[in-house]
Protein backbone atom coordinates (compact mmCIF):
# COMPACT_ATOMS: atom_id res chain seq x y z
CA UNK A 1 0.00 0.00 0.00
CA UNK A 2 1.21 3.22 -0.92
CA UNK A 3 1.62 6.43 1.00
CA UNK A 4 -0.71 9.15 0.58
CA UNK A 5 0.78 12.08 -1.80
CA UNK A 6 0.77 14.64 1.17
CA UNK A 7 2.92 12.27 3.82
CA UNK A 8 5.41 11.89 0.68
CA UNK A 9 6.02 15.61 0.63
CA UNK A 10 6.14 15.87 4.61
CA UNK A 11 8.94 13.21 4.48
CA UNK A 12 10.81 14.88 1.68
CA UNK A 13 10.76 18.08 3.70
CA UNK A 14 12.06 16.32 6.70
CA UNK A 15 15.07 15.02 4.75
CA UNK A 16 15.48 18.31 3.23
CA UNK A 17 15.47 19.80 6.88
CA UNK A 18 17.69 17.02 7.85
CA UNK A 19 20.57 18.31 4.82
CA UNK A 20 19.95 21.96 5.15
CA UNK A 21 20.50 22.59 9.26
CA UNK A 22 22.76 19.40 9.47
CA UNK A 23 24.92 21.03 6.97
CA UNK A 24 24.47 24.24 8.53
CA UNK A 25 25.75 23.09 12.15
CA UNK A 26 28.98 20.96 10.68
CA UNK A 27 30.08 23.86 9.36
CA UNK A 28 31.18 25.15 13.02
CA UNK A 29 33.70 22.06 13.07
CA UNK A 30 35.80 24.19 10.16
CA UNK A 31 35.58 27.34 12.06
CA UNK A 32 38.97 27.07 14.06
CA UNK A 33 40.72 25.17 11.17
CA UNK A 34 39.95 27.88 8.38
CA UNK A 35 41.36 30.46 11.39
CA UNK A 36 44.47 28.82 11.81
CA UNK A 37 44.94 27.31 7.61
CA UNK A 38 43.38 30.22 6.31
CA UNK A 39 45.25 32.83 8.51
CA UNK A 40 41.64 34.82 8.90
CA UNK A 41 40.02 35.86 12.55
CA UNK A 42 36.68 33.87 14.07
CA UNK A 43 34.53 37.19 12.68
CA UNK A 44 35.41 36.09 9.29
CA UNK A 45 35.20 32.53 9.61
CA UNK A 46 31.76 32.97 11.53
CA UNK A 47 30.73 35.75 8.62
CA UNK A 48 31.40 32.75 5.92
CA UNK A 49 29.34 30.01 7.71
CA UNK A 50 26.61 32.51 8.16
CA UNK A 51 26.82 33.19 4.38
CA UNK A 52 26.03 29.76 3.97
CA UNK A 53 22.54 30.33 5.04
CA UNK A 54 21.71 33.68 4.88
CA UNK A 55 22.97 36.39 1.99
CA UNK A 56 21.15 33.65 -0.85
CA UNK A 57 17.79 35.13 0.66
CA UNK A 58 18.45 38.12 -0.80
CA UNK A 59 17.06 36.22 -3.52
CA UNK A 60 13.69 34.79 -2.35
CA UNK A 61 11.23 37.56 -3.50
CA UNK A 62 12.59 36.82 -7.14
CA UNK A 63 11.86 33.21 -6.53
CA UNK A 64 8.46 33.52 -4.84
CA UNK A 65 7.29 35.77 -7.80
CA UNK A 66 8.26 32.90 -10.04
CA UNK A 67 7.29 29.80 -7.72
CA UNK A 68 3.41 29.97 -9.32
CA UNK A 69 5.14 29.73 -12.71
CA UNK A 70 7.82 27.26 -11.83
CA UNK A 71 6.86 25.65 -8.93
CA UNK A 72 8.24 24.14 -5.51
CA UNK A 73 9.76 20.91 -7.42
CA UNK A 74 11.35 22.59 -10.56
CA UNK A 75 13.22 25.43 -7.85
CA UNK A 76 14.13 22.75 -5.14
CA UNK A 77 15.60 20.45 -7.24
CA UNK A 78 17.45 23.65 -9.61
CA UNK A 79 17.90 25.38 -6.38
CA UNK A 80 19.47 22.30 -4.66
CA UNK A 81 21.76 21.45 -7.30
CA UNK A 82 23.05 24.97 -7.45
CA UNK A 83 23.77 25.23 -3.43
CA UNK A 84 25.43 21.48 -3.60
CA UNK A 85 28.17 22.12 -6.61
CA UNK A 86 28.98 25.26 -5.24
CA UNK A 87 29.75 23.47 -1.52
CA UNK A 88 31.74 21.36 -3.47
CA UNK A 89 33.74 23.92 -5.15
CA UNK A 90 34.08 25.88 -1.78
CA UNK A 91 36.57 22.71 -0.76
CA UNK A 92 39.30 24.15 -3.11
CA UNK A 93 39.19 27.85 -1.87
CA UNK A 94 42.65 28.81 -1.40
CA UNK A 95 41.61 31.84 0.68
CA UNK A 96 38.92 32.72 3.15
CA UNK A 97 37.35 35.33 0.71
CA UNK A 98 36.64 32.90 -2.27
CA UNK A 99 35.74 30.36 0.36
CA UNK A 100 32.78 33.29 1.16
CA UNK A 101 32.32 33.82 -2.21
CA UNK A 102 31.35 30.64 -3.04
CA UNK A 103 29.26 29.84 0.29
CA UNK A 104 27.25 33.08 -1.11
CA UNK A 105 26.19 31.45 -4.25
CA UNK A 106 25.47 28.33 -2.61
CA UNK A 107 23.11 30.05 -0.46
CA UNK A 108 21.17 31.73 -3.12
CA UNK A 109 20.67 27.94 -3.88
CA UNK A 110 19.52 27.26 -0.70
CA UNK A 111 17.56 29.50 -0.29
CA UNK A 112 15.31 28.90 -3.20
CA UNK A 113 14.96 25.31 -1.72
CA UNK A 114 13.63 27.03 1.72
CA UNK A 115 11.14 28.70 0.20
CA UNK A 116 10.07 25.86 -2.27
CA UNK A 117 9.98 23.34 0.60
CA UNK A 118 7.63 25.84 2.64
CA UNK A 119 5.20 26.19 0.01
CA UNK A 120 5.02 22.26 -0.79
CA UNK A 121 4.11 21.85 2.85
CA UNK A 122 1.78 25.04 2.80
CA UNK A 123 -0.34 23.15 -0.16
CA UNK A 124 -0.76 20.31 1.37
CA UNK A 125 -1.50 20.51 4.97
CA UNK A 126 -3.66 23.92 5.01
CA UNK A 127 -5.51 23.71 8.26
CA UNK A 128 -3.03 21.97 10.49
CA UNK A 129 0.20 23.88 9.32
CA UNK A 130 2.14 24.63 12.47
CA UNK A 131 2.15 20.73 13.42
CA UNK A 132 2.89 19.84 9.86
CA UNK A 133 5.73 22.64 9.71
CA UNK A 134 7.18 21.41 13.04
CA UNK A 135 7.62 17.27 12.02
CA UNK A 136 8.87 18.11 8.81
CA UNK A 137 11.23 20.78 10.30
CA UNK A 138 12.33 17.85 13.07
CA UNK A 139 14.48 16.57 10.52
CA UNK A 140 16.62 19.50 11.16
CA UNK A 141 17.77 18.22 14.55
CA UNK A 142 18.35 14.61 13.23
CA UNK A 143 21.31 16.32 11.11
CA UNK A 144 22.37 18.49 13.57
CA UNK A 145 22.89 15.15 15.87
CA UNK A 146 24.49 13.23 13.05
CA UNK A 147 26.36 15.00 11.24
CA UNK A 148 28.81 17.34 12.81
CA UNK A 149 30.09 14.03 14.65
CA UNK A 150 30.44 12.57 11.15
CA UNK A 151 32.22 16.02 9.90
CA UNK A 152 34.34 15.78 12.98
CA UNK A 153 35.48 11.89 12.21
CA UNK A 154 35.96 12.79 8.47
CA UNK A 155 38.01 15.73 9.03
CA UNK A 156 40.27 13.54 11.07
CA UNK A 157 40.65 11.41 8.84
CA UNK A 158 40.94 12.88 5.32
CA UNK A 159 41.13 16.68 6.03
CA UNK A 160 38.69 19.39 6.10
CA UNK A 161 38.90 20.19 1.98
CA UNK A 162 37.78 17.15 2.01
CA UNK A 163 34.99 16.75 4.36
CA UNK A 164 33.55 19.75 3.21
CA UNK A 165 33.74 18.10 -0.18
CA UNK A 166 31.54 15.07 0.78
CA UNK A 167 29.24 17.67 2.64
CA UNK A 168 28.61 19.24 -0.78
CA UNK A 169 27.92 15.91 -2.49
CA UNK A 170 25.32 14.82 0.45
CA UNK A 171 23.88 18.15 -0.12
CA UNK A 172 23.17 16.97 -3.98
CA UNK A 173 19.89 14.97 -2.66
CA UNK A 174 18.10 18.31 -2.28
CA UNK A 175 17.07 17.76 -5.43
CA UNK A 176 15.73 14.14 -4.47
CA UNK A 177 13.36 15.80 -2.01
CA UNK A 178 12.59 18.32 -4.74
CA UNK A 179 11.35 15.01 -7.30
CA UNK A 180 9.62 14.21 -4.35
CA UNK A 181 7.51 17.78 -4.39
CA UNK A 182 4.51 16.83 -6.76
CA UNK A 183 2.50 19.35 -7.49
CA UNK A 184 -0.93 20.26 -6.23
CA UNK A 185 -3.40 22.05 -7.68
CA UNK A 186 -5.21 24.50 -5.11
CA UNK A 187 -7.06 27.83 -5.46
CA UNK A 188 -5.31 30.06 -3.10
CA UNK A 189 -6.28 33.05 -1.81
CA UNK A 190 -4.64 36.50 -3.38
CA UNK A 191 -5.03 38.84 -0.42
CA UNK A 192 -3.73 38.95 3.33
CA UNK A 193 -6.32 38.98 5.91
CA UNK A 194 -6.70 42.23 7.58
CA UNK A 195 -5.26 43.37 11.07
CA UNK A 196 -7.63 44.24 13.50
CA UNK A 197 -6.49 47.72 13.81
CA UNK A 198 -6.02 48.45 10.19
CA UNK A 199 -9.68 47.66 9.10
CA UNK A 200 -10.51 50.61 6.39
CA UNK A 201 -6.43 50.73 5.40
CA UNK A 202 -6.69 47.57 4.72
CA UNK A 203 -9.69 47.04 2.55
CA UNK A 204 -8.86 50.32 0.70
CA UNK A 205 -5.17 48.88 -0.01
CA UNK A 206 -7.11 45.72 -0.99
CA UNK A 207 -9.58 47.74 -3.12
CA UNK A 208 -6.67 49.55 -4.98
CA UNK A 209 -4.64 46.08 -5.87
CA UNK A 210 -7.22 44.90 -7.48
CA UNK A 211 -8.15 47.83 -9.17
CA UNK A 212 -4.43 47.92 -10.41
CA UNK A 213 -4.88 44.28 -11.65
CA UNK A 214 -7.71 44.97 -13.93
CA UNK A 215 -5.65 48.68 -15.27
CA UNK A 216 -3.04 45.42 -16.26
CA UNK A 217 -5.75 43.76 -18.27
CA UNK A 218 -7.65 47.02 -19.69
CA UNK A 219 -4.53 49.19 -20.90
CA UNK A 220 -2.71 51.96 -19.68
CA UNK A 221 0.81 52.94 -20.27
CA UNK A 222 3.29 50.68 -20.40
CA UNK A 223 5.07 51.46 -17.76
CA UNK A 224 2.23 51.44 -15.37
CA UNK A 225 1.76 48.46 -16.66
CA UNK A 226 5.03 46.91 -15.82
CA UNK A 227 4.77 48.80 -11.98
CA UNK A 228 1.49 46.94 -11.32
CA UNK A 229 3.27 44.10 -12.60
CA UNK A 230 6.35 44.21 -9.91
CA UNK A 231 3.40 45.37 -7.33
CA UNK A 232 1.11 42.28 -7.61
CA UNK A 233 4.48 39.63 -8.07
CA UNK A 234 6.33 41.08 -5.14
CA UNK A 235 3.33 42.17 -2.83
CA UNK A 236 4.99 45.05 -1.76
CA UNK A 237 1.91 46.42 -0.17
CA UNK A 238 2.27 44.07 2.32
CA UNK A 239 5.41 45.98 3.58
CA UNK A 240 3.43 48.95 4.72
CA UNK A 241 1.75 46.66 7.38
CA UNK A 242 2.87 48.18 10.93
CA UNK A 243 2.30 44.84 12.52
CA UNK A 244 3.93 43.29 9.44
CA UNK A 245 6.82 45.07 10.03
CA UNK A 246 7.17 44.12 13.44
CA UNK A 247 7.41 40.93 13.01
CA UNK A 248 10.22 41.23 10.56
CA UNK A 249 12.60 43.00 13.54
CA UNK A 250 11.34 39.70 15.33
CA UNK A 251 12.62 37.76 12.69
CA UNK A 252 15.70 39.56 12.14
CA UNK A 253 16.88 38.74 15.86
CA UNK A 254 15.53 35.14 16.27
CA UNK A 255 17.81 34.88 12.39
CA UNK A 256 21.11 36.23 14.31
CA UNK A 257 19.74 33.53 17.92
CA UNK A 258 19.96 30.59 15.65
CA UNK A 259 22.90 31.22 13.68
CA UNK A 260 25.08 32.62 16.97
CA UNK A 261 23.80 29.78 18.94
CA UNK A 262 24.38 26.94 16.25
CA UNK A 263 27.93 28.16 14.79
CA UNK A 264 29.64 28.83 18.44
CA UNK A 265 28.35 26.03 20.55
CA UNK A 266 31.24 23.35 18.84
CA UNK A 267 34.26 26.07 18.86
CA UNK A 268 33.40 27.25 22.76
CA UNK A 269 33.79 23.23 23.77
CA UNK A 270 37.03 23.07 21.95
CA UNK A 271 38.26 26.02 23.46
CA UNK A 272 37.36 25.23 26.82
CA UNK A 273 39.33 21.83 25.88
CA UNK A 274 37.22 19.31 25.66
CA UNK A 275 38.19 17.92 22.95
CA UNK A 276 37.69 17.93 19.30
CA UNK A 277 34.94 14.65 19.25
CA UNK A 278 33.12 15.91 22.50
CA UNK A 279 32.62 19.41 21.94
CA UNK A 280 31.08 17.98 18.16
CA UNK A 281 28.67 15.71 20.40
CA UNK A 282 27.79 18.92 21.77
CA UNK A 283 25.64 19.44 18.46
CA UNK A 284 23.71 16.25 19.62
CA UNK A 285 22.50 17.13 23.08
CA UNK A 286 21.67 20.40 21.36
CA UNK A 287 20.02 18.00 18.42
CA UNK A 288 18.13 16.22 20.72
CA UNK A 289 16.54 19.25 22.43
CA UNK A 290 15.58 20.57 19.32
CA UNK A 291 13.88 17.06 18.15
CA UNK A 292 11.24 17.24 20.78
CA UNK A 293 10.83 20.65 20.90
CA UNK A 294 10.34 20.91 16.97
CA UNK A 295 7.90 17.51 17.29
CA UNK A 296 5.53 18.50 20.26
CA UNK A 297 4.66 22.23 20.22
CA UNK A 298 2.48 22.31 16.73
CA UNK A 299 -0.64 20.05 18.19
CA UNK A 300 -0.50 22.42 21.09
CA UNK A 301 -0.81 25.62 18.92
CA UNK A 302 -3.23 23.87 16.43
CA UNK A 303 -5.68 22.38 18.75
CA UNK A 304 -5.96 25.71 20.54
CA UNK A 305 -3.86 24.84 23.76
CA UNK A 306 -1.58 27.41 23.80
CA UNK A 307 -1.82 30.42 21.66
CA UNK A 308 1.67 30.41 19.05
CA UNK A 309 2.72 34.18 20.40
CA UNK A 310 2.44 32.81 24.24
CA UNK A 311 4.31 30.11 23.06
CA UNK A 312 6.59 32.01 21.73
CA UNK A 313 7.36 34.01 24.46
CA UNK A 314 7.65 31.18 26.96
CA UNK A 315 10.61 29.23 24.62
CA UNK A 316 12.29 32.74 24.12
CA UNK A 317 12.65 32.95 27.72
CA UNK A 318 13.88 29.58 28.03
CA UNK A 319 16.37 29.62 25.48
CA UNK A 320 17.84 33.19 27.37
CA UNK A 321 17.96 31.42 30.51
CA UNK A 322 20.24 29.20 28.67
CA UNK A 323 22.51 30.95 26.90
CA UNK A 324 22.77 33.58 30.14
CA UNK A 325 23.27 30.41 32.17
CA UNK A 326 26.33 29.51 29.98
CA UNK A 327 29.08 31.35 31.84
CA UNK A 328 28.69 29.50 35.31
CA UNK A 329 28.75 26.25 33.84
CA UNK A 330 32.27 26.06 31.46
CA UNK A 331 33.96 24.28 34.05
CA UNK A 332 31.55 20.97 33.49
CA UNK A 333 31.05 19.60 29.93
CA UNK A 334 27.80 17.69 31.71
CA UNK A 335 26.31 20.90 32.50
CA UNK A 336 27.27 22.46 28.92
CA UNK A 337 25.76 19.48 27.47
CA UNK A 338 22.17 20.09 29.37
CA UNK A 339 22.14 23.54 28.57
CA UNK A 340 22.70 22.81 24.70
CA UNK A 341 19.84 20.41 25.28
CA UNK A 342 17.54 22.94 26.55
CA UNK A 343 19.06 25.76 24.27
CA UNK A 344 17.93 23.21 21.70
CA UNK A 345 14.57 22.65 23.15
CA UNK A 346 13.51 26.41 22.74
CA UNK A 347 15.09 26.87 19.72
CA UNK A 348 13.11 23.80 18.12
CA UNK A 349 10.05 25.70 19.13
CA UNK A 350 11.60 29.46 17.73
CA UNK A 351 12.20 28.38 14.64
CA UNK A 352 8.81 27.07 13.17
CA UNK A 353 6.98 29.50 15.24
CA UNK A 354 8.66 32.31 13.41
CA UNK A 355 6.35 30.95 10.36
CA UNK A 356 3.05 30.50 12.56
CA UNK A 357 3.34 33.91 13.99
CA UNK A 358 3.87 35.18 10.60
CA UNK A 359 0.99 33.18 8.73
CA UNK A 360 -1.60 34.12 11.52
CA UNK A 361 -0.62 38.38 10.92
CA UNK A 362 -1.02 37.85 6.99
CA UNK A 363 -3.59 35.84 6.70
CA UNK A 364 -3.95 34.22 3.51
CA UNK A 365 -1.02 35.76 1.45
CA UNK A 366 1.21 33.00 3.00
CA UNK A 367 3.85 33.19 0.14
CA UNK A 368 5.33 36.84 -0.43
CA UNK A 369 5.07 36.67 3.64
CA UNK A 370 7.46 34.08 3.48
CA UNK A 371 9.61 35.45 0.87
CA UNK A 372 9.80 38.53 3.13
CA UNK A 373 9.84 36.45 5.91
CA UNK A 374 13.16 34.56 5.17
CA UNK A 375 15.16 38.10 3.36
CA UNK A 376 14.82 39.02 7.15
CA UNK A 377 15.83 36.11 8.84
CA UNK A 378 18.58 35.58 6.45
CA UNK A 379 20.03 39.13 7.32
CA UNK A 380 19.43 38.55 11.46
CA UNK A 381 21.65 34.91 10.35
CA UNK A 382 24.72 37.22 9.06
CA UNK A 383 24.84 39.77 11.49
CA UNK A 384 24.66 36.67 14.61
CA UNK A 385 27.90 35.10 12.90
CA UNK A 386 29.39 38.24 12.35
CA UNK A 387 28.37 40.04 15.35
CA UNK A 388 29.39 36.44 18.02
CA UNK A 389 32.94 36.39 15.86
CA UNK A 390 33.58 40.27 16.60
CA UNK A 391 32.70 39.61 20.25
CA UNK A 392 34.93 36.56 20.59
CA UNK A 393 38.36 38.06 18.83
CA UNK A 394 37.73 41.69 21.70
CA UNK A 395 36.77 39.38 24.63
CA UNK A 396 39.27 36.07 23.67
CA UNK A 397 36.43 33.97 24.97
CA UNK A 398 32.80 32.64 23.80
CA UNK A 399 30.78 33.50 27.33
CA UNK A 400 29.76 37.06 26.42
CA UNK A 401 28.71 35.79 23.20
CA UNK A 402 26.43 33.66 24.99
CA UNK A 403 25.51 36.41 27.34
CA UNK A 404 24.56 38.49 24.35
CA UNK A 405 22.70 36.23 22.21
CA UNK A 406 20.72 35.75 25.91
CA UNK A 407 20.06 39.43 26.21
CA UNK A 408 18.94 39.08 22.45
CA UNK A 409 16.12 36.44 23.21
CA UNK A 410 14.97 38.87 25.94
CA UNK A 411 14.41 41.66 23.86
CA UNK A 412 13.02 39.07 21.10
CA UNK A 413 10.10 38.04 24.03
CA UNK A 414 9.53 41.50 24.73
CA UNK A 415 8.94 42.66 21.29
CA UNK A 416 6.54 39.80 20.65
CA UNK A 417 4.35 40.22 24.00
CA UNK A 418 4.20 43.88 24.14
CA UNK A 419 2.83 43.51 20.37
CA UNK A 420 0.21 41.17 21.31
CA UNK A 421 -0.78 43.83 24.11
CA UNK A 422 -1.00 46.08 21.27
CA UNK A 423 -3.20 43.78 19.08
CA UNK A 424 -5.37 42.45 21.93
CA UNK A 425 -6.43 46.30 22.89
CA UNK A 426 -7.05 47.63 19.69
CA UNK A 427 -9.66 45.01 19.18
CA UNK A 428 -13.05 46.47 18.53
CA UNK A 429 -14.77 44.89 22.03
CA UNK A 430 -12.03 46.47 23.69
CA UNK A 431 -13.05 49.63 22.22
Amino acid sequence: MTLPRRWIVLLARTYWAFIALGTYKALAVFIPLWVDELSTTTTSAGFVCSMSIGLGAISVPLVGAFMPMLGPRMITMVGGAMAAFCLMAASFSPSILLLGFLFALSSIGQAATQLASAKAVMDYFPDNFAAANGVSLSGGPLGMMILPPVTEYIVSVYGWRAALCLLGAFSFNYTVCGALFRPRRVSCPTFYSVLPNQTDTDNTSITSKEEGKRDVKCGGSLTKKMLNIVHERFDTNILTQDMFLVYQLVTILCGALFSSWHLFVIPQGIELGFGEVPSAVLATFGGIGSLVGRSVHGPLVDYGLIKSSTLFVISSLVFAASTLTNPLVVQSYFALAFLCTIAGFAMGILYPMMFVLVREVTGDQHLSAFSWLFVSLSAGELAGGVLAGWIHDLTGAYEPVFVTIGGMAVITSTLVAFTQCVISCCRPENK
